[in-house]
């Protein structure tokens, strides 16, 4: 519904501002308001409506970036990066040195996204800002801009002082692609980084590059102190022994150990006191069809709790029960009519089948 709304607001008036009136301006406030609303079906509907705004919605957007207020620049900005057309690098260029730091990190963030390569070198020169905001969004950019270039000066910025570009370097180095063994050294000291958020990212970023050298680390991690860390550790493992699955060569295929000693550490995160942990690792165990977690997925049958897993058609949470079904109709190839697509009142009943088939020991 919401969704709906704001295509109305993009759409349904676009005669009217292409006949030139006044309606544009104020249409593109609203838009951009509900982009920055933190509802995300709100804001998934105001990005396709500003995509369909036209030529007259960017060229207006262009004329905001010269706006005295730095907050009207940001959205000027914002508004840019979500319709995407890279006709509007060139303005953009133009603000990078912008004396607002948000303003100059949105700017470099928008250049990444935005895909515009003849930036690269403008954007590496942003690693040396003075705002950590900005070093952090030239993180982003220079990896949404893929160049193997970006590796060694990414690399560096591991060791940058603040958190928050720590944080950033090691989503960087994920999504780089980068796997020599350099780049595993830095995951291997961020992984035990003061700072949560720069574990987590580290842990993910291992499950994107890592092989089986990394394999302990992710091991250790899934005791981390934070659920998120945890959580991001599961999934981690999860995708390296998906690899090791799937792929031949010798650098991606864990040892039967490390293997079993990764499957055990997950399967013990189905009794974690987090909820969206226990979920995580019911996923993850149903994705690698995991046998000997059947006994502890059964468990989860009653957990009611949100799993902090989202359907992205509905934006609908799963309960952690819905998950630990889902991966038992995985791992014993019957999903006893339960989807998680279905109706509520259809899940419910497919849930229930499964308690009863649990209860009666079918899948011992």
């Amino acid at each position: 519904m919401k969704i709906a709304i704001a295509l109305i607001i993009g759409l349904v008036l676009v005669p009217a501002a292409l006949a030139g009136d006044e309606v544009l301006p104020g249409r593109i406030d609203t838009l951009l308001e509900q982009l920055r609303s933190g509802d995300l079906s709100l804001s998934r509907g105001a990005s396709l409506a500003l995509q369909a705004l036209g030529e007259d919605g960017r060229l207006l957007l262009v004329s905001r970036l010269k706006a005295g207020d730095p907050l009207e620049r940001r959205k000027a900005l914002l508004g840019l990066e979500v319709i995407g057309r890279p006709s509007s690098a060139g303005a953009i260029i133009e603000i990078v040195d912008d004396p607002d730091p948000l303003v100059r990190a949105d700017a470099v963030r928008a250049l990444g996204r935005l895909r515009v390569e003849k930036a690269f070198r403008l954007v590496l020169a942003r690693l040396d800002d003075p705002s950590p905001s900005v070093r952090a969004s030239a993180l982003g950019a220079l990896a949404d801009l893929g160049s193997r270039q970006a590796v060694k000066p990414v690399a560096e910025m591991t060791t940058d002082p603040d958190p928050a570009v720590r944080e950033a370097a090691a989503s960087a180095m994920g999504r780089l692609g980068d796997r020599s063994a350099a780049t595993l050294l830095c995951l291997k000291t961020l992984i035990g980084d003061e700072d949560r958020r720069v574990r987590r990212n580290a842990a993910i970023a291992m499950g994107r590059v890592g092989n089986r050298h990394v394999v302990g680390d992710l091991v250790i991690a899934l005791s981390d102190e934070d659920q998120w860390v945890r959580s991001a550790s599961a999934r981690a493992l999860g995708s390296r022994m998906a690899a090791s699955a799937h792929r031949q060569a010798r650098d991606t295929a864990a040892p039967r150990q490390a293997r079993d000693s990764a499957l055990a550490g997950i399967r013990g995160l189905l009794k974690d006191e987090s909820s969206p942990v226990r979920a995580s690792a019911a996923e993850i165990l149903g994705e690698l069809a995991d046998e000997e977690s059947v006994e502890g997925l059964a468990a989860l049958l009653d957990d009611e709790a949100p799993g902090g897993i989202y359907l992205y058609s509905s934006m609908r949470e799963l309960s952690v029960a819905e998950v630990a079904a889902g991966s038992l109709g995985r791992i014993t190839g019957d999903n006893l009519g339960y989807e998680r697509e279905l109706p509520e009142e259809k899940r419910r009943k497919a849930l229930d089948r499964w308690r009863k088939k649990m209860g009666s020991n079918l899948y011992p």
